[in-house]
């Protein structure tokens, strides 16, 4: 009795021997020719007559299930297979699933493909399920040009097996589940309804290219070498869990949602020209390699709360028919930085002020963490500044309103337009010697209205003593040889009161230059 007797779907003329010529392993190329014709005679396809680029070409139409659980395919004998379907139709040529057609489910469960090249599914069309579970491939499947209207499930643990999709049509979805393969490759792939889901999967190459997808589901997989997605349209991106050991790349692609939290990324990350349109999750996700989000889009929310950077990651770029780069919020609560962020770009590339000033804390950070205090300071000069907007953008109602116009402009007037928010210490030091002269003009004026002030009418000497009143005021000293009468007392104190100010700014301001 057959091995493999348990399946259900033995060939009843050798079902006696230790294996039956379907699920016999190792096949001489007799036994192969034979395996194709017992084969065909089995599912008894219909034979389909067709023009393919104006020439007749035949297929083949299996309208019934097949069931080929635990079938060995040898490598197909380049000879004719001779078979006659119902009608009376000849099958007299290489045998071929090249543009067959299966109306029901195929399962291909446990099954090994032997050959030396790709087993050749070219232009196939599954109207039902077709199952892959645990299914041996060597070195793989070509399903390129094919179209699958029911889901596509895939559970095999064949290390040395590769999937290519090229051209193909999904109705429903691409299931991976438990799985380890070689690779996964597809160019110019359609989802109509849902889209790739990969579940607790091993896979050492996924390379897609230009497929349309609703949803892409990679939970707690593991890729070993590369996953590459380019020029492609994305619903719902769920990678949450999975460990990509080698290169992470997503180029030229639109997301609507990305979930990226909880990965692993061993090697470089490439976001390069990716447009994500609504809410972005990267946290608690450790990037090992260099990360590239140059020239991408963020419409939505992004977080990278809890995130790890070990190598640079720059956020620079942005393609010039967008008007922002980041849209929404932007979240890096908590992140670790180790080699230093890119994120210094311009203001009106952020929407909203809130994403500026979370894009400025962090740059500063980073920037003081390697020793760059200039470049601190002027992120921290552009983070108060979009904080003032935020102030005056969150305001509701008028009385708030008022009330951010004041605050901004005292705060403005105060410490963003002397020193820069005390990072300026030679504008604070020029804008002293402003206030101190230009206070000495209308006192060199209205001289007469100041108390033991000099009478000549010789300008440079009124002036000179303006001056000198203008200093003694300004630094608070009051020697008491001057002092103003009338409106110029109100002058005096003003001077005397922004003086003080001055005077302490510039002793914490120069204290933090030199001692930092």
């Amino acid at each position: 009795m057959c091995k493999m007797a348990h399946f259900g779907n033995c060939d009843p003329e050798t079902a006696d021997q230790e294996y039956c010529i379907f699920h016999k392993p190792n096949k001489s190329e007799e036994e192969a020719r034979e395996f194709y014709r017992k084969f065909l005679e089995r599912f008894k396809p219909r034979i389909e007559e067709i023009e393919v680029d104006g020439e007749k070409v035949k297929r083949l139409v299996f309208e019934e299930p097949v069931d080929a659980r635990g079938f060995v395919f040898p490598e197909i004998p380049d000879v004719p297979i001779e078979y006659t379907d119902a009608e009376g139709n000849e099958w007299n040529q290489r045998f071929t699933f090249e543009r067959a057609v299966f109306k029901h489910e195929i399962n291909l469960s446990t099954s090994v493909f032997k050959s030396n090249v790709y087993f050749n599914f070219h232009d196939v069309t599954f109207s039902g399920v077709l199952k892959l579970h645990k299914t041996r491939l060597h070195p793989g499947l070509d399903f390129s040009g094919s179209t699958f209207e029911e889901n596509v499930e895939i559970v095999t643990d064949s290390p040395s097996g590769i999937l290519i999709f090229d051209d193909c049509i999904f109705g429903k979805e691409l299931i991976l589940i438990e799985s380890t393969l070689e690779g996964i490759l597809g160019e110019n792939i359609g989802f109509t309804k849902i889209g790739l889901t990969f579940w607790n999967s091993k896979l050492q190459n996924i390379v897609l290219k230009n497929i349309n997808a609703l949803s892409l589901s990679m939970n707690d997989c593991i890729i070993g070498k590369e996953f590459v997605i380019t020029d492609s349209e994305i619903g719902v991106g769920d990678f949450s869990g999975s460990q990509f050991t080698g290169f992470l790349e997503l180029h030229n692609c639109k997301i609507d949602e990305a979930n990226f939290s909880e990965l692993y990324v061993g090697l470089r990350c490439n976001f390069e020209n990716t447009i994500f349109l609504n809410n972005s999750d990267f946290s608690a996700t450790t990037f090992n390699g260099y990360v590239y989000f140059t020239d991408s889009i963020f419409k939505g929310d992004v977080s990278f709360e809890g995130a790890s950077f070990n190598e640079p990651v720059s956020f620079q770029g942005k393609p010039k028919n967008e008007k922002f780069k980041f849209y929404g919020k932007l979240d890096f609560s908590h992140v670790d930085i180790r080699k230093g962020i890119d994120i210094n770009l311009p203001s009106e590339w952020f929407r909203l002020p809130e994403a500026e000033i979370e894009a400025r804390r962090v740059q500063r950070l980073s920037y003081e963490k390697e020793g760059k205090r200039d470049e601190a300071d002027r992120m921290f000069v552009l983070e108060m500044r979009a904080k003032r907007r935020a102030r005056l953008k969150n305001a509701r109602g008028k009385l708030s309103k008022v009330k951010a116009y004041g605050y901004n402009f005292v705060e403005w007037l105060l410490a963003d337009l002397p020193s820069e928010y005390g990072t300026n210490w030679v504008r604070l030091f020029l804008f002293s010697l402003l206030v101190i002269i230009g206070n000495a003009v209308p006192y060199a004026v209205w001289g007469k209205l100041i108390d033991g002030f000099p009478k000549t009418s010789n300008i440079v000497i009124r002036f000179a003593n303006a001056l000198y009143y203008s200093l003694v005021t300004f630094t608070t000293l009051g020697y008491g040889d001057m002092h103003p009468t009338g409106w110029l007392k109100a002058l005096s104190a003003i001077e005397a009161l922004t003086g003080a100010v001055f005077m302490a700014l510039i002793v914490a301001v120069i204290a933090r230059k030199w001692m930092r």
